[in-house]
């Protein structure tokens, strides 16, 4: 009886752990968003107006998998503002998913956000990016300012290095 009480606890504390592993993991994602969005406010109030704008994107193409039907032509704004183009694919909600591999095609980076997109919509853009070797990055959340921290990543600069 003490053995089996023993191992229960055991197990309960292996849950906690890893939930408390995914919720640092998380606080740490938010934590990079908010400094990325803090850079660009505080750039916006100095006397640096060029540090306030999106990273420049140019020769980059963007595809975005999934997201909210009424943030994406601001998301569009938001990264031909950047010098890049923009595509996009809902995630099948009313683009066939068959269409997919085509922008994928045609893109040097696809994003998606983790909360608002089918599990069948995210494993087939990361296999096709893996078939491709094009790079992926899954967001946070389908939010503007994922995809601004995301665009801030070193391995997005050097995908802008390498279409130039």
């Amino acid at each position: 009886m003490l053995t089996e009480h023993f191992e229960s606890a055991k197990a309960t504390i292996g849950e906690e752990r890893a939930a408390r592993t995914a919720l640092d993991s998380e606080n740490r994602a938010v934590r990079q968003e908010l400094n990325s969005i803090e850079t660009l406010l505080q750039a916006c109030n100095s006397e640096a107006p060029e540090k306030a704008a999106p990273p420049r994107l140019e020769g980059l193409t963007l595809l975005y998998v999934g997201g909210y039907p009424h943030q994406v032509a601001r998301l569009r704004d938001l990264i031909q503002a950047a010098g890049a183009g923009f595509l996009h694919h809902d995630g099948s909600v009313e683009h066939h998913l068959n269409l997919l591999a085509g922008l994928a095609s045609q893109a040097n980076l696809v994003v998606f956000p983790v909360d608002c997109i089918s599990h069948h919509a995210a494993h087939l853009a990361k296999q096709l990016c893996r078939q491709t070797h094009k790079r992926f990055v899954p967001l946070r959340s389908a939010g503007a300012t994922s995809l601004l921290a995301a665009l801030r990543q070193p391995e997005v600069a050097d995908l802008v290095d390498v279409a130039n």
